[in-house]
C-alpha cells in the first residue's frame, strides 16, 4: 500500500512488515467536534480499517490536548474548575465520535499524564543546545540550531521564529497556578503545544512512526515544530509518511467561529445517520479540501438510501462470504494507491447500475454483486451491524426490531388484502414515524431506513 508522504511528496510504502504505527494529531478539549475533527478521524478510521482487513497489525495512537490557552481562558472566563471542564469536553467528544462508529485508538494519551515525560525531554533540548531560556524564563526552541528547519512545509518565504516549549507561569499570572501548572528544573510553568506531540509519539513509538496524520493546517507550524524537535531529541527517529487530510471550507472559507460558518458534527446527526456523513466527507481525495454543502450531503444520503433498499430487497445480510469479492482486485487496487476511496465509491456506484442490469433477468447475479458491495462498505466501516439502518428509537427498542418490523408489515399486508385500508394506513404512518420507508413492488413490500 502507497500513501502521498508530505515531506518527499511523492507516495511512500507505508510498510514492508504487518505492523503499522500510526499517529494521529487529536482534539484540542475546549469544544465539541466540528465536522473538519470528523473528516479527520473518518479517513484515518477507513485507512485502519482497511489495514486491519489486509492483516497488518496497526498500533494506533491519536492524543488528547487537555492543556492549552484557549482551554484556560475559556474555563476561567466560565468560572468552571480547569479539570470539570475539560472533563465534560472530553465526554462529550467521544458521545460525537462513537456515533459515527470509529475504531478507537489503542490509546488516547492526554497530555497531562506525560508531563514528566515531557520535562525530561525539554532538558535534553537545552543540554543540546537546541532550546534556551529566555528574559522571561519561558524556555523556547532555537531552530537556528536545526538545519533543516522548513523542509516540511517548503515554505522559504515564511518568516520563522523560535516558539515556546515550556511557558512560565509566577505568582502574578493572571491564572491560578495550581489549577494548570507544574514544578519543572526551571520554575512553575506548563508545556508549550508542539512539544507534547513529539515526547508522546518518543513514548510510544520509540523510534519509528509509519504514518504520522493530521489534518492539513498542522503542517505549519505544528508539524514543522514537531519534526525539528523529535529529531533533536533523538536524531534516530523516523517518520516515514506524514500523511495529511485536506480542511472542510464553507462557501469556500476557512470554517472558523469567527466567519460565522461553524459546523459542529452533532447538528448533523439530527438529520443524517452515521453511513450518510462518512460517505459524504470521505467522497472526495483526501488530500483535497471539500466545500461543504447540505445539497450534496443530502445527494450522498439519496446514495446510501439507494443501496438500503437494494440490499433489504435481496436480503443482502446474512451473508458471510467475504473471501470471494467478485470486485475485490479493484477495491484493493484503489485502497493501495493512496487511499483512493473517492474511486472505490465510484466503483460502487457501478456495481448498483451493474446489479440493476440484471434485477430482472438473473436476480442471483444482482444479489452476488450487491453482496460485493455489502463486505466493501463493511470494510471499510460504512455499516456497522446487519441493523446498520435502523434509528435508536424509544418507540421501538426491542432486541428483536428486525422482526417487529417485518410483523408489523405482514399485518398491513393482510389488512390491505381484506381491503381494511384504515389499518394498512395506520402502520405504514407509524412506521414512517420511526423512519421507515415502505415500497410495495411487485407483490412485496421491502423497507428501509429514511
Amino acid at each position: 500500500m502507497y500513501i502521498f508522504d508530505s515531506l518527499s511528496r511523492k507516495k511512500k510504502i507505508v510498510n514492508n512488515f504487518n505492523k503499522v504505527n500510526i499517529y494521529v494529531c487529536g482534539v484540542t478539549a475546549y469544544d465539541i467536534c466540528h465536522i473538519g475533527h470528523a473528516r479527520l478521524f473518518i479517513i484515518f478510521d477507513i485507512l485502519i480499517r482497511y489495514l486491519n482487513f489486509m492483516d497488518f497489525k496497526v498500533k494506533y495512537v491519536r492524543n488528547i490536548t487537555d492543556i492549552d490557552d484557549k482551554i484556560i481562558n475559556i474555563s476561567t472566563k466560565k468560572k468552571i474548575n480547569f479539570y470539570n471542564f475539560v472533563n465534560k469536553i472530553i465526554n462529550e467528544i467521544d458521545i460525537d465520535l462513537d456515533k459515527l462508529k470509529l475504531i478507537k485508538p489503542n490509546y488516547e494519551p492526554k497530555v497531562t499524564n506525560y508531563i514528566s515525560s515531557i520535562i525530561e525531554d525539554i532538558n535534553k533540548l537545552i543540554k543540546n543546545g537546541k532550546a534556551y531560556i529566555n528574559k522571561n524564563k519561558d524556555i523556547l526552541f532555537n531552530i537556528k540550531k536545526f538545519n533543516n528547519y522548513g523542509i516540511l512545509s517548503k515554505n522559504n518565504k515564511k518568516i520563522f521564529f523560535d516558539f515556546t516549549i515550556w511557558k512560565n507561569s509566577n505568582i502574578n499570572n493572571k491564572f491560578n497556578i495550581n489549577d494548570f501548572n507544574w514544578i519543572s528544573p526551571w520554575g512553575i510553568g506548563r508545556p508549550g503545544w508542539h512539544i507534547e506531540c513529539s515526547t508522546i509519539s518518543r513514548v510510544f513509538f520509540n523510534n519509528t512512526i509509519n504514518i504520522h496524520g493530521g489534518g492539513i493546517d498542522l503542517i505549519f507550524p505544528h508539524h514543522e515544530n514537531e519534526l525539528a524537535q523529535s529529531l533533536s531529541i533523538n536524531e534516530n527517529f523516523k517518520i516515514n509518511i506524514w500523511m495529511h487530510v485536506g480542511s472542510v471550507k464553507i462557501s469556500g472559507k476557512k470554517m472558523s467561529k469567527s466567519n460565522g460558518n461553524f459546523i459542529y458534527l452533532r447538528n448533523l446527526f439530527k438529520f443524517f445517520n452515521y453511513d450518510v456523513i462518512k460517505y459524504y466527507l470521505s467522497n472526495k481525495n483526501y488530500r483535497n479540501p471539500i466545500d461543504f454543502s447540505f445539497k450534496n450531503l443530502l445527494k450522498s444520503k439519496k446514495i446510501i438510501n439507494n443501496i438500503h433498499k437494494n440490499f433489504m430487497e435481496f436480503n443482502i445480510y446474512n451473508s458471510e462470504n467475504i473471501k470471494n469479492i467478485f470486485f475485490k482486485n479493484e477495491f484493493i487496487n484503489n485502497m493501495d494507491n493512496n487511499l483512493n476511496i473517492n474511486n472505490v465509491y465510484t466503483l460502487l456506484n457501478y456495481m448498483i447500475k451493474e446489479s440493476n442490469k440484471y434485477k430482472n433477468v438473473k436476480s442471483i447475479i444482482s444479489k452476488n454483486i450487491l453482496n460485493d458491495i455489502f463486505f466493501i462498505m463493511k470494510i471499510i466501516g460504512l455499516i456497522n451491524n446487519n441493523n446498520f439502518f435502523l434509528k435508536n428509537n424509544k418507540n421501538i427498542n426491542n432486541k428483536n426490531i428486525y422482526n417487529v418490523i417485518e410483523n408489523l408489515i405482514k399485518k398491513r399486508n393482510i389488512a390491505r388484502k381484506n381491503k381494511n385500508w384504515n389499518i394498512s394506513d395506520n402502520i405504514r404512518n407509524y412506521l414512517n414515524n420511526l423512519g421507515i420507508i415502505l415500497e410495495d413492488k411487485n407483490n412485496k413490500t421491502i423497507w428501509y431506513f429514511n
